[in-house]
């Protein structure tokens, strides 16, 4: 009698997952998927090249933290190339905004001087995982701090309220 209930367990399991009908599978928008890697590649130490600035001399890394009334958490880079270039990335985990505010990234000096608008961090996915990547021709030697602001437009001159902060430290390579 044991030997027959384990078959009959297996024949009504099969039955009952067959029932359930297929699932069709879901493909990523390359584009997303494409985007996603590269906010999240950082040069390879031996290979520090990028075709459009040549060789990288400077590479900044820091961590990402919210304010009191804004919780969020992550992480940025920047680069700077023989040609005097710069290139970035800020990947922040932070709720979507729901009051159609902007969130706008300004990188500036030590003391908050200075300050020069990178861009806008989007989520690709709708989620709390919000990234900006940027190149700019801007000098942004000494501009080690990070500050995300909430802002009514994409083209502030200043910043606004402070919604999260970062402090980028000189990696040495050998």
């Amino acid at each position: 009698m044991r030997s027959l209930r384990l078959p009959a367990i297996g024949l009504l399991l099969t039955i009952a997952l067959t029932a359930c009908g297929t699932q069709t599978p879901i493909t990523p928008d390359k584009s997303a998927s494409e985007k996603i890697q590269e906010y999240n590649r950082i040069t390879n130490k031996n290979n520090a090249l990028n075709p459009a600035h040549g060789k990288m001399t400077h590479l900044w890394y820091g961590a990402m933290e919210g304010t009191k009334e804004v919780s969020a958490n992550g992480v940025g880079f920047l680069r700077q190339f023989e040609d005097n270039a710069f290139t970035g990335v800020i990947n922040l985990n932070i709720i979507p905004r729901t009051d159609g505010k902007k969130l706008m990234v300004w990188m500036t000096k030590a003391n908050g001087a200075d300050a020069v608008l990178v861009g806008e961090l989007t989520s690709i996915v709708g989620d709390a995982r919000h990234s900006v990547a940027f190149d700019v021709t801007d000098d942004l030697s000494g501009h080690t701090n990070v500050l995300v602001t909430l802002e009514t437009s994409t083209k502030p001159t200043n910043p606004g309220k402070e919604a999260a902060t970062g402090t980028l430290k000189e990696v040495v390579r050998k």
